[in-house]
């Protein structure tokens, strides 16, 4: 696909990335998690991105540094159901690492996914590291992948 674009986040775009949300959840995100994603957009604690095809949003995800920590986290990204496997996501992911890379070198890049997707973040180099059941909802386990740099 071309004429995809990532950008930064704006206020402006919060209706559309909560609707994402909305598409992924409850398969892969619990319905808890929707008010501290919420939350998060509106208090940011570090970059977030959208991703932009066609004049619509269909993606978003962020970077977020760990304070007193050398961990750099991968959050918050999802894909509007219709764009998955297609190749998007695995450029946003990279997009992500590689921001990672520049602007915090030597630190460990952090995902903490579910049993969902953790073979596509296995893909791009993560180790898995931690496992909790029943973390994020019922049903919905943490995998904690990291990859340093």
């Amino acid at each position: 696909m071309e004429n995809i674009i990532f950008r930064k986040y704006s206020a402006s775009d919060k209706y559309h990335v909560l609707r994402i949300f909305d598409l992924n959840s409850p398969q892969y995100f619990g319905l808890n998690e929707r008010e501290p994603f919420s939350e998060y957009l509106d208090n940011l604690p570090g970059e977030y991105y959208v991703i932009e095809f066609a004049g619509s949003i269909i993606g978003c995800g962020g970077i977020t540094e760990k304070a007193n920590s050398n961990e750099v986290h991968l959050s918050w990204g999802m894909l509007h159901p219709e764009y998955h496997k297609k190749g998007i996501g695995k450029k946003f992911a990279e997009f992500r690492i590689d921001k990672i890379k520049q602007n915090f070198p030597g630190s460990i890049c952090v995902v903490e996914t579910t049993q969902k997707t953790f073979k596509f973040f296995e893909k791009l180099g993560f180790k898995l590291t931690h496992t909790q059941s029943n973390h994020f909802a019922e049903g919905l386990d943490l995998y904690r992948m990291e990859m340093s740099f």
